[in-house]
C-alpha cells in the first residue's frame, strides 16, 4: 500500500476514484457526514513527493467540528502511545 504511484497523474486519478467510491458508499449506506483525509506519494525523479488531500460530504457547517473531534481523539491516542513508550523505557508495565 505504501508503494508510490508512478506519476502525479496516476496518484491524482487514484484519489479521484477513491473519493468517488467514498461518495457512492455514503449514499448507499445513508451516512450523513463523511470527512476523509488521505496521503499518497508518487515518483518524481529520485524523490517521492506526497499529496495530502481531503474531502467532506454533508452539512458543511459540521466539517470543522468533526475535524476538531478527530484531532482531539488523535492527540489522546498519540499521548497514550507516548506514555506507554516512556513507561516501557523505564522498565515498567504499560
Amino acid at each position: 500500500m505504501a508503494k508510490p504511484f508512478a506519476s502525479r497523474d496516476e496518484a491524482d486519478a487514484a484519489l479521484s476514484a477513491f473519493f468517488e467510491g467514498i461518495r457512492k458508499l455514503r449514499r448507499k449506506h445513508r451516512v450523513r457526514e463523511v470527512s476523509v483525509e488521505t496521503m499518497v506519494t508518487f515518483v518524481e525523479g529520485e524523490k517521492h513527493p506526497a499529496i495530502i488531500s481531503s474531502i467532506f460530504n454533508g452539512d458543511a457547517t459540521l466539517h470543522v467540528p468533526m475535524l476538531i473531534n478527530a484531532l482531539g481523539r488523535a492527540q489522546r491516542d498519540h499521548n497514550a502511545r507516548v506514555a506507554e513508550s516512556v513507561v516501557r523505557a523505564i522498565g515498567g508495565e504499560p
